[in-house]
């Protein structure tokens, strides 16, 4: 399930090098996690 679309939507050239595009699947990966920990923490946080 390989992300074909960089940050603003922009397709990733097909000369982008491997790294580049592992790079920018783990910054995407990270930023979910984030979310989804914040979500985590503020459903704690709050009653109900």
């Amino acid at each position: 399930m390989a992300i074909l679309f960089g940050k603003a939507g922009v397709p990733v050239k097909a000369g982008a090098s491997l790294r580049d595009k592992l790079i920018a699947d783990e910054r995407i990966r990270h930023q979910w996690k984030v979310k989804l920990m914040i979500n985590r923490a503020v459903r704690i946080a709050l009653p109900g």
